[in-house]
C-alpha cells in the first residue's frame, strides 16, 4: 500500500493529477461523524473522477468531528450504535462504490477502547472484500513516550488518549491495515522541534511490533513541516504549518537537524524570528525506507499538495515493495 490523503483544495487536486502514479490508494477527506451520530460531508466529484481515472483504490477518510469523546460515544458507545453506524458506513461505501474506508477516530475516548475494536470488527464484516484501514495516533512527544500518567494527573485524558484507546492487537484482527501516524511528534502548541524525527519513528515502530504483526502496519509520514516565531525575550508563538514548496526562493538559513534526518530552517520577517523543521525528498526517503526495513505493509502521506514539483521523482519511491494495490 502507498496511500495519499487528499484534501478538497486546488493544490491537493493538482498534485493528485501530476503524482497519482506514485500511489496505490487515495483517501479523500471531508466526511465526519458528528456527536449526534450523523455522517456529514461530501466528496468532491472532481477528485473522485481523477482517482477513478488513475485506477487508484478509493478509501475515503471518515473522522469523528473535532476528535471529541462525545462523537466517539455517539459512534460506538453501545451495541445498537455500533450496528447503526457500521450499517451506515457500509451502505455509503456500497452506494458510492468505494474500495474501502480509512477510519480516523481520535481523542480521549478512554472508556471505549474495547467498543472501538468491536465496532471495527463489525464494520469490516459488513464491508466484505472492501478494505478497512484504521489510523493510530502513537504516543506523542518525549513526555509520553516512556510513561503514561495516572488518570488523576491527566483528568481530561488527552495525554493518555494517544495510547489507551488503541488496542493494536485487537484492531489488527478487525481491520486490514493499521496506519501509524508518524507525524506531529512536536505539535503546534509545544516548544519548537521536529515533526517526524527518525529516532521517534523507530521507537513507535518498535512499540507497534511489540503489540501486533508489523506486516499489517502502514507508516504515515508528513509532507509538511512546522515553524515557530518569537522576538528576543518573548515566548514562542503557536506553531504554523510549513508548506515546503512555498519555501523555494525564500531568503533563509538551512542546516541538518542532527540525528533527526530533517532540515532546520531559520529566517526573520515582520512576525519575528522563525525556527522551523521540515523534510526534503532525501530525508523523507530515509524514513520511508523504514517500511522496507521493518517489513511493513506500506506508507501513507499527509497530504498531497504540500510538496514541491519533482518531489516524488527525487524521492525515488523507497518502499515500493509496499505499493501493491
Amino acid at each position: 500500500m502507498r496511500l495519499a490523503w487528499i484534501l478538497d483544495t486546488p493544490d491537493s487536486l493538482h498534485s493528485l493529477r501530476n503524482n497519482g502514479s506514485h500511489f496505490s490508494h487515495a483517501s479523500p477527506t471531508g466526511l465526519q461523524i458528528t456527536e449526534t451520530g450523523q455522517l456529514l460531508g461530501q466528496l468532491n466529484p472532481e477528485i473522485l473522477a481523477e482517482i477513478r481515472r488513475q485506477q487508484l483504490r478509493l478509501v475515503p477518510l471518515v473522522a469523528n468531528a473535532g476528535f471529541a469523546v462525545e462523537t466517539a460515544a455517539a459512534l460506538f458507545g453501545t451495541a445498537s450504535l455500533r450496528r447503526k453506524h457500521a450499517d451506515l458506513l457500509a451502505a455509503r461505501a456500497e452506494a458510492e462504490q468505494w474500495d474501502g474506508i480509512n477510519l480516523d477516530i481520535e481523542g480521549p475516548f478512554l472508556d471505549f477502547r474495547q467498543e472501538y475494536v468491536e465496532f471495527t470488527a463489525l464494520l469490516k464484516s459488513k464491508l466484505g472484500e472492501r478494505q478497512l484501514s484504521v489510523d493510530i495516533v502513537p504516543r506523542t512527544g518525549p513526555a509520553t513516550m516512556d510513561s503514561v500518567p495516572l488518570r488523576e494527573q491527566d483528568p481530561e485524558g488527552w495525554v493518555r488518549a494517544w495510547k489507551e484507546p488503541f488496542d493494536y492487537a485487537g484492531l489488527t484482527h478487525s481491520a486490514d491495515y493499521l496506519i501509524l501516524m508518524g507525524y506531529d511528534y512536536t505539535s503546534r502548541l509545544m516548544q519548537p522541534g521536529p515533526v517526524a524525527p527518525l529516532p521517534w519513528l523507530q521507537a513507535i515502530l518498535s512499540y507497534a511490533g511489540s503489540e501486533t504483526q508489523l506486516e499489517n502496519v502502514v507508516l504515515g509520514l508528513p509532507l509538511y513541516g512546522r515553524s515557530w516565531a518569537r522576538w528576543p525575550g518573548c515566548s514562542w508563538a503557536e506553531g504554523r504549518t510549513i508548506i515546503p514548496r512555498l519555501l523555494e526562493g525564500w531568503p533563509r538559513r538551512e542546516s541538518d537537524h542532527q540525528g533527526h534526518r530533517c532540515r532546520v530552517v531559520q529566517w526573520q520577517d515582520d512576525a519575528g524570528r522563525h525556527w522551523g523543521s521540515y523534510d526534503t525528498p532525501e530525508t523523507l526517503a530515509a524514513k520511508a525506507q523504514l517500511a522496507v526495513d521493518h517489513g511493513l505493509a506500506g506508507t501513507a502521506f499527509w497530504r498531497l499538495g504540500f510538496e514541491p514539483a519533482g518531489f516524488w521523482e527525487r524521492m525515488q519511491a523507497p518502499g515500493s515493495a509496499g505499493t501493491t494495490r
